[in-house]
């Protein structure tokens, strides 16, 4: 009986390991793409009901320095499209997206983030995901250009 237990999880591992040798030579591998000396940073916010948030946070996203701010009004139900374009209008690289309904096989986060990246004109994509924050933050600093890697698929 021992036998029979062994060989099968013998048997187990080998097609564990060809399958694991099968997907090293068969899929593609992702290629670094050479990164721009001073990289376009676009800061992408998707925002649904966060016009609180955006209040306290906003502004200082903004003075961050990037090369956009992105915030995509996420079908809101409060005040966070007006709360954002009335914080963002003195800065020339904010932009308020007005967020569609996602379509069939879409949700909700998903599909706000794949329309701010449709949107964003930078060479590297932050981003945030909530609006909250308890301290003061600065992102475009995180990135400096030494040590940032693009990956493509070719």
């Amino acid at each position: 009986m021992m036998d029979g237990f062994f060989s099968n999880i013998l048997v187990f591992l080998l097609l564990r390991w060809l399958v694991f040798i099968y997907n090293l030579l068969r899929f593609p591998r992702l290629k670094p793409m050479p990164t721009p000396e001073n990289p376009k940073v676009s800061i992408l916010i998707p925002a649904r009901n966060e016009a609180e948030n955006l209040k306290r946070n906003l502004p200082s996203v903004l003075r961050q320095g990037a090369f956009e701010v992105l915030v995509l009004d996420d079908l809101s139900e409060d005040e966070t499209a007006q709360v954002a374009q009335e914080i963002g209008k003195g800065y020339p690289g904010f932009r308020l997206i007005r967020g569609k309904p996602p379509p069939q096989g879409w949700v909700g986060k998903n599909w706000a983030c794949w329309q701010l990246a449709q949107e964003a004109r930078g060479e590297i994509l932050v981003l945030r995901m909530r609006m909250y924050s308890g301290r003061r933050e600065r992102w475009v600093g995180l990135f400096p250009p030494w040590r940032v890697r693009m990956w493509y698929r070719h």
